[in-house]
């Protein structure tokens, strides 16, 4: 009885943690507002954050368990490398220790949110992921209730839950917002193209399921970011490919397909969406976007050229965390991310050694993945998932922070860790149940 207690509480627990998690990212406002300076910043993830890391310093153990030996060294080299060059920077070259830091902390709570998230669903993957798609309800209803009472409070067009009730109705982070949506359609779509792998019961499971993939594509492209249709179209582009290479075209791969196709064709034609898109992606406006974006990037070059003549080796290990803001010359006194690549930042803070440990780490969680799914039937849908987010993150990087501005991060890191967590929780019934046939086994031979 006492174990069935605490698997219930546990399960709990992972619901209770992760509606809270999903709900801060998705829902939640600023607790400051938009105010300048140090209070304007803090965000509501912030504040989660002690709770959440206490909570993985007690279950150090499963965390890991969970990572393995080579994704757990490689995410303690990156953090290391991180801090050392952040803090040698700021002493030798006389930046703001506290800015610094700040900087650093959230890169620390980055990892620790993937591990719990990864704790999370590895002890009830639904209990992680039903929050989520709880999040996704609200999007699409919040997006619903500003097309029908057309009143669009985003800042190109529609606005997200925790920008509704922003003074002024105005959102302050349209490609932000852009690539939020665009995780809710990489994760619905695989659901729509596995869902036999979940092994959903309920009658409305599988229309909701596509009502979610053509919800959340109609928001990313009325929320109007440039960098979260990219992103968006870009993942579900990769999935395809993935699934034409290995010969695994699903009746429900082109059912989702062609809810996309219909979804797109209606936002043309109906809802005005087509004057939107000529606004955003007329020549005028890419003019202007990638010239001001490749100003940023030259920039950025240029002092990292510069003070590299004088210090060769900071090519490789880079100015340290929150540099840009302190170094270039347009960006200084600021604590906005605006380098508005996360490929020219990452190279610029930690070089090309912190970098590349970086990008191991990445690939380190979707190899950890892959392979703890070799033999659950959730395989082809956690590939799917995993494959369609790294590529939407990558692209988004293109003109956005994407894994460093603070919803994005918390939402892309939360959902790999999502992935994870379900891999484990999978390869663990996956053990359970062949220990239950060898006991059999024994028995029979006995």
């Amino acid at each position: 009885m006492r174990p069935l207690v605490m698997r219930l509480r546990s399960e709990r627990t992972a619901l209770l943690a992760s509606f809270t998690y999903w709900a801060v990212i998705y829902a939640a406002p600023r607790p400051f507002g938009h105010e300048e300076g140090p209070l304007g910043r803090v965000r509501v993830e912030d504040l989660l954050f002690p709770f959440v890391l206490a909570y993985v310093l007690r279950n150090l153990g499963r965390v890991r368990a969970l990572l393995g030996g080579k994704l757990a060294f490689a995410m303690l080299v990156w953090l290391s490398w991180a801090f050392l060059t952040t803090v040698l920077n700021a002493v030798f070259r006389g930046f703001p220790i506290p800015i610094t830091l700040a900087f650093f902390g959230k890169e620390l709570q980055y990892c620790v949110f993937l591990a719990a998230m990864a704790i999370w669903a590895s002890i009830s993957p639904r209990a992680a992921v039903g929050p989520l798609a709880a999040m996704a309800v609200v999007v699409i209803a919040g997006m619903a209730y500003q097309v029908v009472t057309l009143r669009f409070l985003g800042y190109y067009g529609v606005a997200l839950p925790f920008d509704m009730v922003v003074p002024g109705g105005v959102a302050a982070s349209p490609s932000e917002n852009g690539s939020l949506c665009a995780l809710l359609v990489v994760g619905s779509f695989a659901l729509a193209v596995n869902h036999r792998a979940w092994h959903v019961k309920w009658r409305w499971a599988l229309p909701a399921v596509y009502g979610a993939v053509a919800g959340s594509i109609a928001a990313v492209l009325l929320v109007g970011s440039r960098s979260g249709i990219a992103g968006a179209f870009g993942a579900l582009a990769a999935v395809v490919l993935w699934r034409a290479l290995t010969l695994r075209i699903r009746p429900g791969a082109l059912a989702a397909y062609g809810v996309i196709a219909v979804v797109v064709a209606v936002m043309l034609t109906v809802t005005g969406w087509g004057e939107l898109a000529a606004r955003r992606f007329g020549p005028g406006a890419r003019e202007v976007a990638v010239t001001q974006r490749v100003q940023n990037w030259l920039e950025v070059y240029d002092s990292q050229t510069q003070d590299a003549e004088a210090r060769p080796w900071s090519l490789v290990v880079g100015l340290g965390l929150a540099s840009p803001n302190l170094v270039v010359p347009s960006q200084m006194g600021s604590m906005t991310l605006n380098v508005d690549n996360q490929y020219v930042r990452r190279l610029f803070e930690v070089g090309l050694g912190g970098a590349a440990v970086w990008m191991v780490v990445l690939g380190l969680v979707a190899r950890r993945t892959f392979a703890l799914s070799r033999r659950s039937p959730k395989r082809f849908l956690l590939i799917d998932a995993m494959v369609g987010a790294l590529t939407a993150a990558a692209l988004i990087g293109m003109g956005l922070e994407v894994l460093q501005v603070a919803r994005s991060s918390a939402a892309f890191y939360g959902f790999m860790g999502l992935l994870l967590g379900t891999a484990y929780h999978e390869w663990q019934q996956h053990r359970a149940t062949l220990s239950v046939c060898a006991g059999d086994a024994r028995r029979v031979v006995a």
